[in-house]
């Protein structure tokens, strides 16, 4: 496992500092973020930080269609259907995961 944990380290290492230049996705229009249309890591990094404040400041309805928008419009996952991305249990997890991740990536670069 610390093989893995090294491996992993040094590679984020020599990654994180050119994402800046190298991350390229463009943000869909969404409505009440600022940034839509626009694309590369900053952007994004804003955008999950958006998309943090809504889920934190949502209830279950905002937050099932904040996860179409993230799956879907944002993710370009346009085949999931909705029954399937409602009924997942790891739906809060991961979201979380996605947004803490992208910050502390953005605390280290």
């Amino acid at each position: 496992m610390e093989d893995c944990k090294s491996a992993l380290v040094e590679y984020f290492k020599e990654e994180l500092p050119k994402l800046v230049d190298s991350y390229t996705w463009k943000i869909p229009n969404i409505e009440g973020f600022s940034k839509s249309a626009e694309k590369g890591y900053l952007a994004n990094v804003e955008l999950k930080k958006y998309f943090n404040r809504m889920w934190n400041g949502s209830n279950t309805e905002g937050k099932l269609k904040l996860a179409k928008i993230i799956v879907s419009d944002w993710g370009g996952v346009k085949a999931n259907p909705h029954n399937t991305l409602y009924a997942s249990p790891l739906l809060s997890d991961y979201f979380l995961y996605l947004c803490n991740f992208s910050i502390l990536v953005e605390k280290r670069s």
